[in-house]
């Protein structure tokens, strides 16, 4: 194991939830209720009055029945405010795919399981932050959810792969950018036009080659 995996354990373990912090930007593994109301409320704004594709509710948050179970990540601003937020859940529970996105998959979700994988779902980003620059070596907020997620699931759960359901250009742009992801199955198009599609991360290969994850860690934790 990495020196910086063993720093991120020791993080995890002592402080709970924080993980990187650059230019006062911070990303976290949930673990706090005024946090995690946020992130539901980012969400609402995304899903609900963006996209639709949820219903607008009076609270103002976006929850389902999956959240109970996810492990919550988020990208905070240097006044505290969520930009941005994604959630995991593990091989050992029900995934999100299956019931709103199962038709984006050749392979059961059965079968890549076994391969130590991890579900990524709802991905909200503010759209202030969608394309901003937060550093150098062009950083973004979703360079930064991207890279807590991928040190949390592969060094302190030791999983190996990550599954996400996004639009076809979100993975073309992720592939740029030097995420070993492959889609593995066809293209879904909603109600309302917007095409998604599902790929496999593989989480080691992207540590090596996925150049913002390697800039953050550097400049998180400096030699």
């Amino acid at each position: 194991m990495s020196i910086h995996a063993l720093l991120l354990q020791l993080t995890y373990r002592v402080n709970g939830i924080k993980a990187h912090t650059i230019n006062g930007y911070s990303t976290f593994v949930v673990g706090d209720l005024e946090m995690l109301h946020d992130v539901y409320g980012l969400r609402h704004q995304v899903y609900c009055d963006e996209l639709k594709w949820v219903k607008s509710l009076p609270s103002k948050i976006e929850v389902d029945q999956f959240d109970s179970e996810s492990i919550h990540f988020a990208v905070t601003d240097p006044q505290g405010n969520v930009i941005a937020t994604i959630r995991t859940l593990d091989m050992h529970q029900d995934w999100f795919v299956d019931q709103y996105f199962s038709p984006t998959l050749v392979y059961s979700t059965a079968l890549l399981k076994q391969q130590k994988t991890v579900e990524a779902s709802r991905l909200a980003i503010n759209p202030k932050y969608r394309q901003r620059k937060l550093a150098s070596n062009n950083i973004t907020a979703l360079d930064m959810l991207l890279t807590c997620l991928i040190d949390y699931s592969s060094d302190v759960q030791g999983r190996e792969m990550a599954l996400i359901t996004t639009t076809p250009l979100m993975g073309v742009t992720l592939k740029r950018r030097g995420v070993a992801i492959e889609q593995v199955g066809p293209i879904l198009t909603m109600v309302d036009g917007c095409k998604v599609a599902s790929f496999m991360c593989d989480l080691a290969v992207t540590k090596d080659c996925y150049r913002a994850y390697q800039a953050i860690v550097q400049l998180a934790n400096p030699q």
